[in-house]
């Protein structure tokens, strides 16, 4: 049985991890970072032809251009994705506990034929379209919680809230264990 070694995030997995766990980083890392960087099409939503990530599904280029509504490109599979498949994709999508993930299957205009597409929900620095309600009262939302670690509190404390090199700042709508919240984050303190 592997063991997970888990990191602090920012998609630095090391040689221990779990299979699920080291393409789940990746993901992560492509689906709000590294897209357009690594010349990956992104739709405006932050949606990407599942395709472009993986290596054991066919989709022709007329087929990709019409998905995408993008030039066709020449590199087409990710390296930090080349050993995933779709079923290792829908895997890490439920497997995920903080819902991180959105893959949806997508009919193409013209043709009989569906493509797989994945985004990312949050924590984006590529400037995407995703589906948030933003807080602009505090009648909306009496109650907001955001996650960090204990050693970010001072600076919290001293210059505020900030999205840093995100494009949001995302809350819980309660406290750890509270229905709609999804888990505590480790190292978390109160």
């Amino acid at each position: 049985m592997a063991s997970i070694a888990r990191g602090r995030g920012r998609g630095r997995g090391r040689h221990t991890d779990d299979p699920i766990v080291r393409i789940s980083k990746a993901m992560s890392y492509v689906l709000r970072h590294g897209a357009a960087k690594d010349g990956i099409p992104i739709r405006a939503d932050g949606y990407v032809l599942v395709d472009d990530l993986v290596n054991d599904i066919f989709v022709t280029p007329s087929l990709r251009a019409l998905a995408t509504s993008t030039v066709v490109h020449t590199q087409l599979k990710h390296p930090r994705l080349k050993s995933a498949s779709l079923t290792i994709i829908q895997q890490v999508v439920q497997a995920n506990d903080k819902q991180r993930f959105t893959l949806v299957q997508e009919p193409v205009e013209a043709t009989h034929q569906k493509v797989w597409l994945i985004r990312a929900n949050q924590g984006h620095t590529l400037e995407v379209e995703v589906e948030m309600q933003p807080i602009t009262s505090p009648a909306e939302a009496p109650i907001v919680v955001h996650g960090t670690y204990a050693k970010n509190w001072p600076s919290i404390q001293k210059h505020g809230l900030k999205s840093m090199a995100r494009q949001h700042i995302h809350f819980a709508p309660g406290k750890p264990g509270e229905d709609g919240v999804l888990r505590q984050v480790p190292g978390f303190s109160k």
